[in-house]
This record gives C-alpha cells, sequence and structure tokens, in this order.
C-alpha cells in the first residue's frame, strides 16, 4: 500500500445508513484528535453523495463531501477515487443502483483502491430466484457477486443486515391516528431487528480494530487509519457479516413492545395489509413535517458532545479501563439515526416492501452472533429501543 493512500470513502451519505456511517466514523474521528493528531492529519474522509443539502454536519466535521450527480462519467468516478485505501460502498437507491456500483468497483479496482466493503441486506440469497418479485433489492444480489469477482475474498467484505429499529419511526403518526400496526405480512411472521446504531458501532469496531493502547500501537504500524483498517478487516478474514438480532420478533411482540415501552395506556392492535396501503403511507410520510429535520441538537451541544467524550477517554486511560462506546454517545445516537421523510424515495419504499415480502416468505428468520461478537455486547433488544426513544415517538404523534 503506497502512503499516498490515505483516503476513507462512504457513498451515497444521502440515505440514512450513509449518513449514520459518516457521522459514526467522523465522530470518532475527532475524538480520538487529541490521542494521535498527526495520524488524524494523514487521513482524508471523502462523502459521495448526489446532493449536498444537509451535508452540513458532516463537512463541520471535517469530511470532505463531493456530489456525483451521476456515475456514467469515468473522470468523475477518478477524481472520487483517487488516493482511497478504504472504501464503504452503500447502493444508490434508485434504479441504475447495480450499474452505479458496479461502475464504482471497476474504477475502484484501477485507482488500486486495496479494499472495498459492500452493504446489504439479510435474506438476499433469495431473491435471485425470484428476482421480478424484487427489482429494488436484486441489485444487492448482483453486487455481491461482482465484488467477490471483482476485489476477491482477501480484499472485501459483505456487511448484511436486517430491518432497523428506526424503521418503526415511520410509524408514529399511524400508531396515534389509527391505533394501530400496519404491515403487509402475516400474524405469525417472523424477522430479525436491530439497532442501526449497533450495526454502525459493529462496523467501526471491524474496521478500527482494538482500542486504548493496543489501538494507538496498531496505528503506529501503519501510515494513516484509512491503511490501518485495511490492515484490521484482513486480518478478520471473513467475506461476509450478516447482522441480525439475538432472537426472531412477531408481530404481537411488536405491538406489546411498543404498548409497555411507549406508555400508550391502551392495547395496540396489529393489521396485515396489502403492500399498496404501506406503499401509499410511506409516499405520505416522505412529505410529513414531522420527518423534515433530525431531532435537535444546537452548536453548544454539538461542541460540548466531543469536549465531554474527551474527557472520558483520558479519564478512562487513567484508571486503565475503558468506557463503553454505546454509554457514552446514548444520549445523541438517536440524533444521526433518525429517519428523515426525504430518505423514502420511492425505490427505497419498495426495497421496503420487498424486504417484508421476504419476511413473509420465512427468509429472514435466520440469527448469527455477529452482531453480538463485532459490539463486544448484547445488541439492544427492540423494547429497550422504544423505550429510549419514547420522547421521540411522542413528537411524532
Amino acid at each position: 500500500m503506497s502512503h499516498h493512500m490515505n483516503a476513507i470513502l462512504i457513498t451515497n451519505v444521502d440515505s440514512l445508513l450513509g449518513y449514520a456511517l459518516a457521522y459514526r466514523f467522523l465522530e470518532e474521528w475527532n475524538r480520538r484528535s487529541s490521542v494521535n493528531e498527526e495520524f488524524r492529519e494523514k487521513t482524508e474522509f471523502r462523502l459521495l453523495c448526489r446532493e449536498r443539502q444537509g451535508m452540513e454536519e458532516l463537512e463541520r466535521m471535517g469530511a470532505k463531501v463531493m456530489e456525483i450527480p451521476n456515475y456514467n462519467d469515468p473522470d468523475i468516478l477518478k477524481a472520487a477515487l483517487r488516493g482511497v485505501s478504504y472504501m464503504m460502498l452503500l447502493p444508490e437507491n434508485d434504479s441504475m443502483a447495480y450499474m452505479a456500483g458496479k461502475m464504482m468497483m471497476e474504477q475502484a479496482k484501477k485507482e488500486k483502491v486495496d479494499y472495498v466493503a459492500l452493504f446489504s441486506y439479510q435474506g438476499i440469497d433469495h431473491v435471485e430466484k425470484h428476482k421480478h418479485h424484487y427489482s429494488s433489492l436484486y441489485p444487492f444480489y448482483q453486487l455481491e457477486q461482482e465484488l467477490r469477482s471483482v476485489f476477491g475474498k482477501d480484499n472485501c467484505c459483505i456487511f448484511r443486515s436486517g430491518m432497523w429499529h428506526q424503521f418503526f419511526y415511520y410509524f408514529g403518526p399511524m400508531i396515534s391516528d389509527k391505533n394501530k400496526v400496519q404491515l403487509p405480512i402475516r400474524k405469525d411472521c417472523r424477522w430479525t431487528s436491530i439497532d442501526l446504531g449497533d450495526l454502525v458501532d459493529a462496523v467501526y469496531n471491524l474496521s478500527v480494530g482494538e482500542k486504548g493502547s493496543e489501538q494507538r500501537r496498531q496505528a503506529g504500524n501503519h501510515a494513516n487509519l484509512a491503511q490501518s483498517i485495511v490492515a484490521n478487516l484482513r486480518k478478520k478474514n471473513q467475506l461476509l457479516f450478516c447482522f441480525t438480532g439475538e432472537e426472531t420478533i412477531s408481530p404481537h411482540q411488536l405491538t406489546r413492545s411498543m404498548e409497555k415501552s411507549l406508555q400508550l395506556g391502551h392495547p395496540l392492535k396489529f393489521e396485515e395489509i396489502d403492500a399498496a396501503t404501506l406503499q401509499k403511507y410511506l409516499k405520505e410520510i416522505h412529505n410529513d413535517n414531522r420527518f423534515r429535520a433530525r431531532p435537535g441538537m444546537s452548536d453548544k451541544e454539538f461542541l460540548q458532545l466531543f469536549v465531554d467524550e474527551a474527557e472520558q477517554q483520558q479519564r478512562s486511560s487513567q484508571v486503565g479501563a475503558s468506557i463503553s462506546d454505546s454509554e457514552s454517545r446514548s444520549s445523541h445516537q438517536s440524533h444521526y439515526t433518525f429517519p428523515l421523510g426525504r430518505y423514502l424515495n420511492d425505490n427505497v419504499i419498495y426495497g421496503l416492501l420487498e424486504f417484508w415480502r421476504l419476511a413473509d416468505a420465512g427468509h429472514t428468520e435466520e440469527t448469527t452472533s455477529d452482531l453480538q461478537k463485532a459490539l463486544g455486547r448484547h445488541p439492544r433488544h427492540l423494547e429497550d429501543f422504544f423505550e429510549h426513544n419514547r420522547d421521540q415517538f411522542r413528537r411524532l404523534r
């Protein structure tokens, strides 16, 4: 690896997962700056998006944001990928997802990108046989095959995940207006759900590796953070990570968890509906003012966040113990994992409907220990998510 390969690239940052990943990595990048300022300065965070609107906070955190209006221009892709050592590839949320992802991989290979992590979904193996029913998810299956072919198992990995707890924020207005949770699945359907904060924590932990003095020792062996991450992921020697909850849930368990943790004070019903009804509802949420902005964080709170975490880091090093990342961020994690209405474009909605079709067919019931191992703790349970974010759900009524 050349010392000039100093950039970490994240694509599709104007998506829920892309924004959360970028925020999580930049947050830690800033927090660790006092530990190894020179190491930090040698690393560049490069974020790709269709539109810069909404990226201001990430730019304040030190990222270089680049607009990619289309993926058909190899010169634009070359400029974006020049000097990149580690790329987190999130497929675009449109009908050209496969071609855009394929072109990014091919150009990344030409630019000698060292390592690529692709983000995909649980149950994706099952879409190939019925691809005409999964037009939005099938490109993820295609890109998984393409990645293995272009980069080989030693230079890439795939992070799959199931449904995210945060999806149920979109159901806040439904719960308030109808006292129901309506989904296009059978009442005996089961699936796994994980907290988006846990997902980005897991990816960060796997990428960065050991903490504390061991992390600093490992960092000293590499020219920059990007190359350190590549070395860590190659050491893991695992092509596929499938992040799931520790157990499956059913519609009945979902509604009971909401009743209890959101303190609704009345029974909540589940109703099976057709996909078209949910599609109509999500299109309405796309333009709902309650989902126009993330939960507020003032400039003062934003700056104080890093001061508090730096002090925690200093105290933990003095006593020889590390402070839990999940505890230190629990008060503001909902800020960057909150799903905005604008994320619900037509292709994202189709993808959500296709996920529920996979779930209804029994293809999302598998559980693994990958998430727990990456976190070093138990993943956040859905009931705990509702309880912790009770005020946010009240705001959405």
